[in-house]
C-alpha cells in the first residue's frame, strides 16, 4: 500500500513517453437507426386502400395505387408494395 516516488529529468521522461504504445482509438459507435415497418402489405378482408395508406405516414391512396399498377378494388390476399413518402 506504500507509494514510491522516483525522480527523473525531463529527457528520461521524454524518452519513457516515446516507448509507451499509444491506446487504440475507441470506436465510433454506430447510429441506432429506427425499425422500418415492412415495405410489403398483406390485404386482409375488410381492408381498403384509404386504411392502407393511414397506417404508413406520408403515403397516400394515389401512391400505392400507382406504385402497383391497381386500381380502388383490392382483395384479401393480395401483396402491395408500400413506396416511401
Amino acid at each position: 500500500g506504500s507509494v514510491l516516488r522516483i525522480r527523473v529529468s525531463a529527457p528520461e521522461v521524454e524518452a519513457l513517453e516515446r516507448e509507451k504504445p499509444k491506446p487504440a482509438p475507441k470506436p465510433v459507435p454506430k447510429k441506432k437507426v429506427p425499425p422500418v415497418r415492412s415495405r410489403i402489405y398483406v390485404v386482409k378482408k375488410g381492408d381498403t386502400l384509404s386504411g392502407i395508406a393511414k397506417r404508413y405516414p406520408g403515403v397516400r391512396v394515389k401512391d400505392i395505387m400507382r406504385h402497383n399498377h391497381v386500381g380502388e378494388n383490392i382483395r384479401a390476399g393480395q401483396k402491395l408494395e408500400i413506396p416511401k413518402p
